[in-house]
């Protein structure tokens, strides 16, 4: 069993020679057990990059195998691309933020072939969200799809509070099992508001727990804590303490020498105080902290015992992990007391993240489970359908010919050749035509006298436009390709002329009494884009203002609207 006390390597993005051998490290699942896996990824896809999951190609399905999981959790997805969770071997529920993208996210992933099916899924842990498309909220629907035991303590709306992050998914099986997934808030910025969301957030998820149990439910609950159990979970208060009683950590019974100092520990926070208040606590603390709330069971410690040095997260930055001095945050909580645990620890060689993952591998009892067919209200929360990933096109269908609808009225032999002649598309210059080039008003006249060219060209296509639209070339339609008389384009002009008065004003006259031109400053960088007034007459090399001639005189105005 690795549990990752002695050795913690690198955490280069390499493959040096001592994680060579990380998949051979990963611990081998009995035959009958169930492994779960909790793994705060710190972002899915700087994953990749990182040994062994370089070798994943990128395919969640891949990751999912290699820690050969079969409910596993990932936390701090940080998501932008749904897709990337995609798997064909696990049933995916996923949790994102609702307002803030590419922050938080949870997902949680049952593998097909479990054996025992999920039966009802639900985002969050109020029951407040509702399904995707504006459907009911979680916990108004009908019994047999509710999970149950939603806490009543706050309003509704800071309820959604609580859920919009995307911290936690949850889904119960065929056996009574509820598996919790969650990222819980930690209040990094120590601000009062930070700390009263973190416990309303913490108070909710352990309160509904508790409910969970006592309405019959076996409750695993596992994520990213972001509280420290016990003394020994934390190097720094640790370290202090070994530090001030001049002695050493490495005693078996260290935790009854400073029996004192472990039980104040306990309570030194209150996000620390109310997980010791749900979780069972060691033998040697049962007599001196014990709660009626206390209903689950630290699956890590129950199997590896209270070894020193088991940590789950490191700060990357000041090089923690190689010194191997962090905390244990990290937890795969469970109220299953009858189901034995085969297997439990974490793999600190896992790199990819300041955090690394855990696992604990449960004995469940053989049994056989059929899928209910009359109830698969979990598959709406189902990521496929919870987020209309199957109404996207695949990629691939852009890359193919386009199947034609065959016509269902019958086209005579004659205008269907008409049709199939396409014309060319002919290459339209932009400089100044003699007497061909269109102007302006060509674009935006409704003409009610076309040409005889495009008269022509509406009649040969009209008989069979409902069977062959595509087969138009869309620039033969266009406006401006269309015919306009001399009157329409005069007609047309003074409604612009119209509209850039009263968007510009009037134009004023120069010194040479003729309408100004309207120009864009570019050359100045404090007045680029302004726009202005001029002399419509050409520019003249050597500027005299006092002449006026055919040359541009001096006039000049900025525009005012």
């Amino acid at each position: 069993m690795n549990v990752g006390a002695d050795h913690v390597p690198s955490t280069s993005k390499d493959e040096p020679s001592e994680q060579q051998s990380a998949a051979a490290r990963i611990d081998i699942k009995d035959a009958n057990a169930v492994r779960f896996v909790t793994f705060n990824v710190n972002g899915i896809k700087t994953l990749y990059s990182y040994y062994p999951w370089t070798n994943c190609l990128n395919n969640l399905d891949n990751v999912l195998h290699h820690i050969d999981g079969d409910i596993v959790t990932l936390q701090e997805l940080k998501l932008s691309q749904i897709e990337k969770l995609l798997s064909s071997d696990y049933w995916s529920f996923v949790s994102l933020p609702k307002y803030k993208k590419g922050y938080s996210g949870v997902g949680l992933f049952v593998k097909k072939s479990l054996g025992v099916p999920v039966v009802k899924a639900e985002e969050g842990i109020t029951g407040h969200l509702r399904l995707s498309g504006g459907g009911k909220k979680f916990r108004e629907r009908p019994q047999q799809c509710c999970i149950g035991a939603y806490p009543l303590v706050l309003d509704d709306d800071r309820y959604l509070e609580l859920d919009n992050e995307g911290r936690c998914i949850m889904v119960e099986l065929a056996n009574g099992c509820v598996v919790i997934a969650v990222y819980c808030p930690a209040n990094s910025m120590g601000t009062e508001e930070g700390e009263k969301f973190r416990m309303e957030y913490l108070t909710c998820l352990f309160e509904r727990c508790h409910a969970l149990i006592q309405l019959g439910k076996l409750v695993v609950l596992m994520g990213d804590i972001n509280v420290c159990l016990d003394l020994i979970d934390h190097a720094e208060s640790l370290s202090m303490t070994v530090k001030n009683n001049n002695s050493k950590n490495d005693s078996p019974t260290f935790e009854l020498d400073f029996l004192q100092p472990c039980l104040e520990f306990k309570s030194s926070t209150k996000a620390r105080e109310l997980l010791n208040n749900y979780v069972i606590p060691a033998p040697q603390f049962q007599a001196h902290y014990s709660k009626p709330t206390q209903c689950l069971f630290d699956t890590t410690r129950v199997h590896i015992g209270r070894k020193r040095n088991v940590y789950t997260v490191w700060n990357t930055l000041t090089g923690a992990r190689q010194l191997n001095y962090g905390s244990r945050i990290d937890l795969i909580l469970s109220s299953l007391a009858s189901w034995p645990i085969s297997n439990a620890g974490i793999w600190p060689f896992l790199m990819g993240s300041d955090h690394c993952p855990l696992f604990t591998d449960f004995e469940w009892p053989q049994a056989s489970y059929t899928q209910d067919n009359n109830n698969k209200s979990w598959l709406d929360v189902e990521m496929n359908k919870y987020y209309n990933i199957s109404r996207h096109q695949d990629i691939t269908s852009l890359f193919g010919s386009r199947k034609r609808v065959a016509p269902t009225t019958t086209i005579s032999t004659e205008t269907v050749d008409t049709q199939q002649k396409r014309s060319k598309l002919v290459y339209v210059s932009r400089k100044k035509q003699n007497g061909t080039q269109l102007s302006i008003g060509s674009f935006l006249s409704k003409s009610d006298t076309p040409s005889k060219a495009t008269a022509s060209s509406s009649s040969s296509s009209s008989s069979s436009s409902s069977s062959m639209t595509n087969d138009i070339p869309f620039i033969q339609s266009s406006p401006l390709f269309v015919g306009t008389t001399e009157g329409e384009a005069k007609t047309t002009i003074n409604s612009i002329t119209k509209i850039s008065d009263a968007l510009l004003g009037k134009p004023p006259n120069c010194n040479h009494g003729l309408s100004c031109q309207l120009r864009t400053s570019l050359s100045n960088p404090k007045t680029r884009g302004k726009k202005f007034w001029c002399c419509p007459k050409k520019v003249r090399n050597v500027l005299n203002s006092s002449e006026l001639g055919e040359y541009q005189c001096s006039f000049f105005q900025w525009v005012s609207k």
